[in-house]
């Protein structure tokens, strides 16, 4: 394979600690109750609306339809300027990440982030973590409208990248990951020790189930 693309939260790094600590001050700051980081832990995957909302009502199936736009766009906006402050601690790369990553870049790998966290949150976090001159390419919710596990955001990065579908791999710890990449064509590797709402990553195909993230260098 000659393009990897990775996932961020529950793939390169345990970002959870980050988003719940977050949640717990934002949260607070504006008088309602918040989850437990364990409970946090189901709600990511979809996206900051969704992780905002599914906090708000403490409920994986919450919608924006359970408040109103007001609601959702004060609690979403304390959420997203508190996580900024926290983007640089609380959280933990992965045992193997660092190494693998910058092993690829040495073999002259073409590396990209293909994330449904937002865009402004990629660049400070890979900068924090030592590893953002390893990518060639970032891309965050926001950037095009739809997200994982639509195929889109691994097409378009890979149109930026020059790569072509038989030449890339995705690696991810959900289905949202697995499921985008059956869907563009292009192999997987499926995380383990990821956010994947409880369900074994295996269930959904990848080709290679992995609980060591420097397994990826097989592929290479």
């Amino acid at each position: 394979m000659n393009c990897f693309l990775f996932d961020i939260d529950g793939t390169v790094a345990d970002t959870v600690p980050q988003m719940a600590i977050s949640i717990k001050n934002s949260f607070s700051s504006l008088g309602r109750d918040y989850p437990p980081e364990s409970e946090v832990r189901g709600y990511v995957g979809n996206g900051l609306d969704k992780l905002v909302l599914r906090s708000m009502k403490r409920s994986f199936d919450a919608d924006y339809s359970d408040f109103s736009e007001e609601e959702f766009v004060k609690f979403k906006k304390a959420y997203s300027d508190e996580y900024m402050r926290q983007i640089t601690a609380n959280y933990k790369l992965f045992p193997g990440v660092a190494e693998t990553v910058r092993k690829l870049k040495e073999l002259g790998k073409k590396l990209g982030i293909v994330t449904n966290k937002p865009q402004p949150y990629i660049e400070p976090f890979l900068r924090s973590a030592g590893i953002f001159e390893c990518f060639d390419f970032t891309l965050g919710g926001g950037v095009i409208k739809e997200k994982k596990p639509s195929p889109a955001p691994i097409l378009y990065a890979m149109e930026k990248l020059g790569a072509k579908p038989g030449e890339t791999v995705m690696v991810g710890d959900s289905s949202n990951d697995i499921l985008a990449a059956k869907a563009a064509g292009v192999s997987s590797v499926g995380l383990t020790y990821g956010y994947n709402y409880g369900h074994d990553i295996g269930e959904f195909g990848p080709e290679l189930v992995t609980g060591n993230f420097s397994d990826v260098l097989k592929f290479a």
